[in-house]
């Protein structure tokens, strides 16, 4: 269970999040949410960016460590912060990819080369 991402007050399950922010949240963006003067397309335009704002603001789980990252800031994360993101055995002949928090311990211990 999380709090609402959308800053509700209601405490929703993770899977539950995309629902729960696009139809029940009372702070979910709404097409009402845009001026009457406005046309169609470009109410159509600041709704979907709107939303599309407000659910990537919302925090999800990292698969390889588990840490809750915000969805905008998941790529940097999984490139550059994630204990288990990949990178490649720095011996001279070995390419292997092992997890970043493992890498000494394969290059002392483990590597064949």
């Amino acid at each position: 269970m999380t709090p609402c991402p959308l800053q509700c007050g209601s405490i929703v399950m993770k899977r539950s999040i995309p629902f729960h922010t696009q139809y029940i949240c009372p702070h979910r963006v709404s097409e009402y949410d845009t001026p009457e003067w406005l046309s169609p397309e470009t109410r159509a335009v600041r709704h979907a960016f709107a939303r599309r704002s407000a659910l990537a603001s919302h925090e999800v789980e990292c698969h390889g460590c588990g840490e809750v990252v915000s969805q905008r800031e998941m790529d940097r994360h999984v490139a550059r912060e994630c204990e288990y993101r990949l990178v490649t055995c720095r011996n001279p002949g070995c390419a292997t990819a092992v997890p970043y928090c493992r890498l000494e311990l394969h290059e002392r211990f483990f590597c064949e080369s």
